[in-house]
């Protein structure tokens, strides 16, 4: 690695990036709800933990540790093990079983009128019109997701399709439970509901200024932008997806960093000139309503493309990475709800477009197969970082309870937990139990107090993981547009350079952990 990349790693990614773990030896003492015993866990280059310290503390006790240097990491192995690996067979047997459990149905959203399956298919499946389950379902039509090629349980390669089936039932539990009991399919499940990770809309303003940019300077990103020591870099040549809400890509602050897919722009009007499934999708897609343009109809979308590709042009604030371009995909509906076949979709027109960092700031505690498999195959080429969610819970690993926040718990997307300006947890957050286990939220970003755009030209400061994700995903472009070549630095590579950058930590004390389970 040449030294102005160490020098971009050490400088602003491990400042930035506050890798946090959290393992508890003592919640309770078994006759008072205070907690008594935490540790916090920093990990390092040798992917170990150390015990940073064990306390006995009251409650509303909360505490900072900062760590004198940062851990960069020049060795690919070290890196890539700080990244969980997608290749693995997803077993859909484990979710369905997953699926059953009456808790994890009463904590889920279904989106109603569908569900969705997925089978392997070869020149002599049956069509799914004529399948028993289909009948049993009262199916009324079907569209197809996703398609993949995959290997059968003799190693062979067979085509995998994944379909969104529409139906008159109501009880849509009760249909996938009978088409899961049918050998035909690899696994059925609702279309699942997920939602932006947005924690709360304090004030909408009209005076401008990077002033109101906290986090620039907490990150320490002026002493990068522009600096040809550091390969001035600021997320040039990368592009950034955004699935959301939309993204107002007329807006003064970002209008000149939008991702423009040239096929269509010099094409024919009303034609899918690049033949990639979409008609006229100048500027992205709108999944929500193929005939409209990926506009934002609700904010949430334009605030998160702000935080990453704000234009350094003396009006409002600067992005992290504002060289960077936005790809704008409309998941989410005016009310700030995802369905997970849209989302699915989402990821993979991201990848396929070109995408080199894929934003995801929403979750749900829905495990959707459809969903990670989309994820599995857009990890080849993107780095994926998603919002932990503000419901100030652990992950499932918790002792006491807990549930996992999808998609950022999976091992292979950056889970993004959020802090505040005085460098304190904030209390919204949810939070990663054990580090290393199955389920990993792994950095902590700025979340509180985040001042970005809006649409129809207005700024506005919010709080979320929603708004420390992109802070992660900017800090992605800029490493990625100076570490270009893909066969070299895979999306693993990146990803582990971001989460094993640093060893500091924020320890973070719950008053009562009951309360927050």
């Amino acid at each position: 690695m040449k030294n102005w990349q160490k020098k971009v790693l050490a400088v602003v990614l491990a400042v930035a990036l506050i890798v946090t773990g959290f393992a508890t030896s003592t919640f309770m003492d078994g006759n008072s709800n205070k907690v008594v015993k935490e540790t916090t866990v920093s990990k390092t280059n040798d992917n170990k933990s150390d015990v940073a310290k064990v306390d006995t503390v009251s409650i509303k006790d909360t505490k900072t540790e900062k760590s004198k240097e940062p851990n960069v990491s020049d060795k690919k192995s070290d890196v890539n093990n700080k990244i969980g690996d997608p290749d693995k067979k997803i077993d859909y047997q484990k979710i369905i079983h997953e699926t059953k459990d009456e808790d994890y149905r009463k904590s889920v959203k279904l989106a109603k009128g569908s569900f969705v399956v997925v089978r392997k298919e070869n020149k002599n499946t049956t069509p799914i019109q004529e399948e028993q389950w289909y009948k049993d379902a009262k199916a009324t039509g079907s569209e197809v997701i996703m398609e993949d090629t995959v290997k059968d349980d003799n190693e062979k390669e067979v085509k995998q399709v994944s379909y969104k089936i529409t139906t008159e039932e109501k009880d849509i539990w009760s249909i996938v439970d009978n088409t899961n009991n049918q050998n035909a399919v690899e696994i059925a499940e609702p279309v699942y509901k997920y939602y932006t990770s947005e924690e709360s809309v304090p004030s909408a303003e009209d005076n401008k200024g990077m002033d109101k940019q906290w986090y620039l300077k907490d990150q320490k990103l002026e002493s990068v932008w522009g600096n040809e020591d550091y390969g001035n870099t600021a997320g040039e040549g990368t592009v950034v997806a955004v699935i959301d809400t939309g993204v107002d890509y007329n807006h003064e602050d970002l209008q000149d960093n939008i991702w423009t897919n040239s096929a269509e722009v010099s094409g024919t009007t009303g034609a899918d000139d690049d033949n990639n499934g979409y008609v006229d999708d100048v500027h992205g897609i709108n999944l929500i309503d193929p005939n409209e343009t990926p506009m934002d109809d609700h904010g949430h979308g334009t605030h998160v493309a702000g935080i990453i590709a704000m234009e350094n042009n003396n009006v409002g604030g600067v992005g992290i990475a504002y060289k960077s371009k936005i790809m704008p995909i409309k998941a989410g509906g005016s009310d700030g709800t995802f369905n997970s076949t849209d989302i699915a979709k989402a990821i993979v027109y991201a990848y396929k477009n070109g995408a080199d960092v894929i934003n995801m700031s929403f979750g749900s505690y829905a495990h959707s197969a459809l969903i990670e498999n989309a994820l599995q195959d857009a990890f080849n080429s993107c780095v994926l970082v998603a919002a932990a969610g503000n419901y100030g819970i652990p992950t499932a690993d918790c002792p006491l309870g807990g549930q996992n926040m999808y998609p950022a718990s999976y091992s292979y997307v950056i889970g993004v937990m959020a802090y505040d300006e005085a460098n304190s947890f904030a209390s919204f957050s949810n939070w990663d139990y054990a580090p290393n286990a199955n389920a990993e939220y792994e950095v902590v970003a700025p979340g509180v107090n985040i001042y970005s755009t809006l649409p129809n030209g207005r700024y506005a400061t919010w709080n979320g993981t929603s708004m420390a994700a992109p802070m992660v995903s900017a800090e992605a472009a800029i490493l990625r547009s100076s570490l270009k070549d893909k066969d070299t630095y895979s999306s693993r590579y990146i990803m582990g350079q971001l989460v094993g950058a640093t060893e500091d930590t924020i320890t973070y004390y719950n008053e009562d952990v009951k309360k927050n389970i």
